[in-house]
């Protein structure tokens, strides 16, 4: 093989090397891979919340991140990028903790969007944040990851259409 033909190889190796790996994550959990440069705390990629399908947001925790939730220091943040209003009415939506593996999940807060209407922040809408306290559902947790869902409040009425793209990241309080 010729000098050009096996820099040519490496550089396709070097390409697709990523790609590959990702696709053999995701295929063996059936989750997407984090990204690379996945820091503690750090946003993760935009979930799609749609009516009867929840998100969830897993992260290992070391001690001090545990001890700073349980002391008030750090909280959920929860970015809305883009929202569309399922029908009918007002939307409400529900943070579930999942303090194990094997242990049912329990509603433990509950947010809303002001206005009912439908924005999206590559549309140039500002993305809507809220901070939900964790310290409560931190007591419950066995080992050091924290798993959380949430999803629209369905409890009163069945609801349509409708989706809401959302990040997650733990958030200091000064």
């Amino acid at each position: 093989m010729s000098g050009r033909a096996s820099s040519t190889w490496l550089i396709v190796g070097v390409f697709l090397a990523p790609w590959l790996l990702a696709y053999g994550q995701e295929k063996e959990t059936g989750q997407p891979p984090p990204p690379a440069n996945d820091k503690p705390g750090a946003a993760k990629p935009d979930l799609t919340i749609r009516p009867g399908h929840t998100v969830r947001w897993s992260k290992d925790c070391d001690a001090k991140t545990l001890d700073e939730l349980k002391a008030g220091r750090l909280r959920l943040g929860i970015t809305i990028k883009a929202f569309d209003p399922p029908t009918p009415g007002p939307t409400a939506f529900v943070v579930y903790s999942i303090p194990s593996k094997d242990a049912k999940r329990q509603k433990f807060a509950k947010f809303g969007i002001t206005p009912n209407a439908p924005f999206r922040v590559s549309d140039g809408a500002a993305p809507q944040k809220f901070l939900i306290s964790l310290q409560k559902y931190v007591a419950s947790v066995k080992g050091s990851k924290l798993n959380v869902e949430v999803g629209f409040d369905e409890e009163s009425e069945k609801l349509e259409s409708g989706m809401a793209e959302v990040t997650f990241e733990l958030v200091r309080i000064k």
